[in-house]
């Protein structure tokens, strides 16, 4: 018959025998459970697994946050597209403008609310904090500055 001295011993001399708790599920030694006090066990792969899953959680948390930051500037900027006509800094009547929002943002018919006549056509793009054209949106303004810009009628019967 084994006495409780002698299996102690044994259980603090073992470092691979591994539990899982009941309440969170969390791996852990035998021997690291509130039976005995002694020396702690030489680093093993659970200890590596320790170390590296809370080095992933580490990265996870941080992958999360910067998500939502850059979903919040978007959405920013989502929204301050659809405001920008009635900003102060916008420069036309916000009747004139008409939003498209892709490829590009607006097309201004600069007096038409005002004159009834238009004076310019002008093709906007918004943009916020540090963003940067898209290359349809390049496109677009490559094509306007060469003066490939028409009117087509088109009828349909």
């Amino acid at each position: 018959m084994v006495s409780k001295i002698a299996l102690s011993d044994y259980l603090k001399a073992q470092s691979q025998i591994y539990c899982e708790c009941p309440c969170c599920g969390e791996m852990f030694r035998l021997n690291e459970a509130r039976l005995t006090f002694g020396k702690k066990a030489k680093k093993d792969l659970l200890d590596r697994l320790r170390e590296q899953r809370g080095q992933f959680d580490e990265l996870l948390l941080k992958a999360r946050k910067d998500a939502r930051k850059r979903s919040r500037a978007v959405s920013k900027g989502l929204m301050l597209e659809h405001i920008c006509p009635h900003l102060p800094t916008f420069k036309h009547h916000p009747r004139d403008a008409r939003f498209l929002g892709d490829p590009i943002d607006f097309v201004i018919f600069d007096g038409l609310f005002s004159k009834k006549k238009v004076n310019e056509i002008i093709i906007a793009e918004v943009k916020s904090g540090g963003s940067k054209m898209k290359e349809a949106e390049k496109s677009v303004k490559k094509a306007v500055d060469k003066g490939k810009v028409s009117f087509e009628l088109i009828q349909v019967k």
